[in-house]
C-alpha cells in the first residue's frame, strides 16, 4: 500500500489537493511487482498514524492475506510503535495487523552509492534523530495518539 499527503504538499501545492506521495511510490511499486492487483493506494492521510490506520482498515475490509509496508528503515521502529498503539485503541483490527510486515525501502529503490550519499547527508541525519526523539516521546507517554484529530 502506498499513500500519504504530507503537510509540505499543502504548503507548496494547495491548488493541487489530489497530489500526494502515492504517485511516486505507486510507480516504483508497480515497477517492482509488475502486478497492479497487489498494489493498493491510500489517500487522504498526512501522518504515519493516518497511514497505518488506513492500511489496517483496508486490510480488514478486503481480507488481504498479507500487507507489506515499505518505508525508510529508520522510520520502521516508530511505525511499529504506532501500530501497537493503534491496536490498543482499535482491537477490531488485530487480525489484520498480524498480516502486516514492515520492510525497508532501501532494499528496493536505492543503489549502494545512492544509499551512502543519502545516509551521509545532514538532512538524513537530522531526520533519523527526529525519528528517535519521536519514539522516545511516544514510549514515555509524552505524545498521545493523533488519529482523527488532524
Amino acid at each position: 500500500m502506498v499513500g500519504g499527503r504530507p503537510n509540505y504538499l499543502d504548503k507548496i501545492a494547495p491548488e493541487l489537493p489530489n497530489l500526494d506521495e502515492a504517485i511516486v511510490m505507486q510507480t516504483i511499486a508497480l515497477q517492482q511487482f509488475d502486478d497492479e492487483s497487489v498494489v493498493r493506494v491510500i489517500h487522504n492521510t498526512s501522518t504515519t498514524e493516518d497511514d497505518i490506520l488506513a492500511i489496517l482498515m483496508t486490510a480488514a475490509k478486503e481480507g488481504l492475506d498479507q500487507v507489506l509496508i515499505v518505508m525508510m528503515a529508520f522510520r520502521i521502529p516508530r511505525a511499529e510503535t504506532i501500530l501497537q498503539t493503534l491496536l490498543r485503541e482499535h482491537a477490531e483490527f488485530e487480525s489484520a495487523a498480524i498480516r502486516i510486515i514492515f520492510f525497508p525501502a532501501e532494499q528496493y529503490v536505492l543503489q549502494p552509492e545512492e544509499y551512502r550519499l543519502m545516509t551521509d547527508s545532514a538532512a538524513y541525519k537530522r531526520t533519523v534523530e527526529n525519528e528517535r526523539f519521536g519514539i522516545r516521546k511516544m514510549l514515555s507517554g509524552q505524545i498521545a495518539s493523533t488519529v482523527g484529530k488532524t
